[in-house]
């Protein structure tokens, strides 16, 4: 189970180092196309992941990965994210945790192919390999509940960002929690693409420097109502897998 992680982790990596290092060039003498080079990058490196575990039959990836099963508790998890987005970036405020990053995404999400890259094709393509690959190797080996953990873990490190480690570990449970309850990538696909298009939108008109409170100006109201956002989207998600496991 571990050696098709690694392995097709490495071949991530491996190509995200090759293309950064062949191309790198390019972006410090035309800083313009950063958005076409890191795009074309994240894509190329996804890919070729996805390639090499269904080359080598890691996982069953097709289009029976996108299924509607348990659709319906779409809107529940969607306001979970919702909630969850607005508690992390408190929290990464208060431990003043600058993401450098952001920067980088500001400028990509302003160009056309950047912003189908970062809302559209990545989140898709990151949802194949994190939970289609990694979270279906370890459920195979362990309980679902640690299976989500360790592809969470793996989501959040992948990031390679620690202003993102905690926010996007918590948004990974989510998404493991999904694919976990409904069996396909639908749900996390479009939770990961509604939550990139939330942060791409947030960036763009508020710009990536900026205080929680400008944002949001009664501060406490808006952790209240995003707290009770959470938990009562996860007991909504709850019954509603209950009652489906019940009928059949």
């Amino acid at each position: 189970m571990w050696k098709k992680i690694l392995l097709t982790l490495a071949v991530y990596f491996g190509i995200n180092i090759v293309l950064s290092c062949s191309v790198g060039a390019i972006v410090l003498l035309y800083p313009k196309s950063m958005a076409i080079t890191v795009g074309a990058i994240t894509i190329a490196s996804s890919v070729g992941a996805i390639l090499f575990a269904r080359y080598n039959r890691y996982a069953t990836i097709d289009k029976t990965m996108f299924t509607t099963s348990k659709i319906r508790i779409l809107v529940p998890v969607l306001v979970a994210m919702a909630g969850m987005q607005v508690l992390m970036s408190y929290l990464t405020e208060v431990l003043d945790w600058y993401d450098l990053s952001l920067a980088v995404i500001a400028s990509i999400v302003k160009t056309p192919f950047g912003f189908a890259t970062v809302v559209l094709v990545g989140p898709v393509l990151e949802e194949v390999i994190f939970r289609g690959v990694i979270q279906s190797n370890a459920r195979a080996r362990y309980s679902g509940t640690v299976a989500i953990v360790i592809s969470s873990a793996i989501f959040a490190v992948c990031h390679i960002n620690p202003a993102q480690l905690i926010p996007t570990f918590a948004f990974g449970l989510l998404l493991g929690w999904a694919y976990e309850i409904t069996g396909s990538l639908t749900v996390s696909s479009l939770m990961h693409i509604l939550n990139n298009a939330i942060c791409a939108a947030y960036i763009y008109i508020y710009g990536y420097e900026h205080s929680f409170d400008s944002v949001f100006s009664n501060v406490p109201a808006a952790l209240a109502v995003s707290a009770a956002a959470v938990a009562a989207s996860v007991w909504a998600i709850v019954r509603l897998t209950r009652s489906r496991t019940e009928v059949e």
